[in-house]
């Protein structure tokens, strides 16, 4: 990403005498970034809780049935706050550039693909190795888990292997579909939020945009979303470590595409994934959501190890100024 543009110089220059000369009128000095980063980010937590505030009222938590709503809607308001952000505290620049939304498509399609099967393959990967280790054990015959799943809300209408490979080509392109909702969080974090600090090194970026999009979550992670195993605070921190692994890997893909587009299809197919484990999982047996999958550890161990690629292998350099 380019150096912020200089401003327009408001007095005269080196070897011209006298008082600085006046802005012109109708002018606004751009606020400092960290300004911008700081009222974005307290604007997206805010805008939060307010979406999620019927879910705390009335003791209806996750499982009242409208739920599921109010959770996407929340998925709108870092996109909501990264918008008000810059037009409260404009920096002179068009808003699709503060967002990332200018992509240079010709060298960002082989990364959008990556993006869509790349997650897909790594949350099957943090599956295995859940298996392997011993967390998880898996059914890949009958899938008698998934039969348990569904026989619970009613008869199956079809046998269980259909219903699983109906799920597969669904699971296949439900990254595009997810992608549109997650581009509601993604115009945030890898559009507004990383252009903010666009000026840190990228392990800065990498930290901050990872704790922040993670303690975000609270609303619904409090409530038991995602880590419903362990203690309300424990399961928000888990979350940020996450978040934070994550965030390595959609920076690798945010710079190599040059927008928030292959972000959003990436975090897309994770949201899809999530259930992966349910689908292969034999029956009589609770998934732990910290030692299964792409949420729990085995997938937090396979996610580090491709950060550690892109690093030594420099396409995740920690340049001080951030590319793309």
């Amino acid at each position: 990403m380019d150096p912020t543009p200089a401003l327009p110089p408001t007095g005269p220059g080196p070897a011209t005498a006298g008082p600085a000369a006046p802005a012109p009128a109708g002018t606004r000095r751009p606020a400092p970034r960290l300004v911008r980063a700081v009222v974005f980010v307290l604007l997206a937590d805010a805008l939060a809780w307010v979406v999620c505030l019927p879910l705390w009222t009335g003791g209806r938590g996750l499982a009242w049935p409208p739920a599921p709503a109010f959770i996407l809607l929340m998925m709108t308001t870092p996109a909501l706050a990264a918008v008000l952000t810059a037009r409260l505290l404009p920096d002179g620049r068009p808003l699709r550039t503060v967002l990332g939304l200018a992509v240079p498509w010709r060298r960002g399609w082989g990364v959008l693909v990556v993006a869509w099967l790349g997650p897909l393959l790594l949350s099957a990967a943090a599956v295995a190795l859940s298996a392997v280790a011993g967390t998880l054990v898996l059914d890949l015959r009958g899938f008698s888990g998934y039969a348990e799943t569904l026989e619970a809300l009613g008869p199956l209408p079809l046998p269980v292997t259909v219903l699983v490979a109906v799920t597969l080509v669904q699971l296949l392109f439900a990254p595009f579909l997810n992608g549109v909702a997650a581009a509601g969080e993604e115009l945030g974090w890898r559009g507004f939020l990383r252009d903010a600090l666009r000026d840190r090194r990228r392990a800065e970026v990498v930290l901050v945009t990872g704790v922040v999009w993670g303690t975000w979550h609270a609303p619904v992670v409090l409530l038991g979303y995602n880590y419903p195993d362990v203690a309300p605070l424990a399961a928000l921190g888990l979350m940020a470590v996450f978040t934070t692994l994550l965030a390595a890997l959609l920076e690798w893909v945010r710079a190599a595409s040059g927008g928030v587009a292959g972000p959003s299809l990436a975090h897309g197919a994770v949201n899809a994934a999530g259930g992966l484990p349910l689908l292969v999982a034999a029956a009589g047996q609770r998934p732990s959501s910290v030692a299964v999958g792409l949420l729990g550890w085995p997938g937090w161990v396979l996610m580090a190890a491709a950060v550690a690629v892109l690093v030594l292998t420099r396409r995740l350099r920690p340049a001080a100024r951030q590319e793309g």
